[in-house]
């Protein structure tokens, strides 16, 4: 477990590195890749999605629920304030995603009920 933790804080922080160089300090290149790493996210999550419908094997959240919705939607709110609104749709989009997938992949989480 604390090896996912370790894993999530480092994907974040670089995320969160990128998105400061490549939008707030002028350097449109890497803002460019994290406008790709954004949209390949969403692309495999919902294939992830589209592909585990019977299949889910269970995936436990790294951290607390509330600290990734957090930095999820100051995420979404740093792209909203530069200008990239369609990154900002795909970034919530697949932030969604994800939270579906970890919603399905809960043991005692029956689809086929209701």
């Amino acid at each position: 477990m604390q090896r996912n933790i370790m894993n999530w804080v480092s994907w974040n922080a670089l995320l969160a590195i990128a998105i400061y160089l490549g939008i707030w300090q002028g350097m449109p290149y890497i803002g460019y890749v994290v406008s790709v790493f954004v949209w390949l996210m969403l692309g495999l999550y919902l294939l992830v999605l589209h592909g585990s419908a019977g299949k889910a094997k269970p995936h436990a959240r790294p951290v607390p629920w509330p600290l990734e919705v957090a930095l999820d939607v100051a995420y979404v709110c740093v792209f909203i304030a530069s200008g990239w609104v369609i990154s900002a749709t795909a970034y919530a989009l697949s932030a969604l995603a994800l939270a579906f997938i970890y919603h399905r992949s809960r043991p005692g989480i029956d689809s086929d009920q209701q």
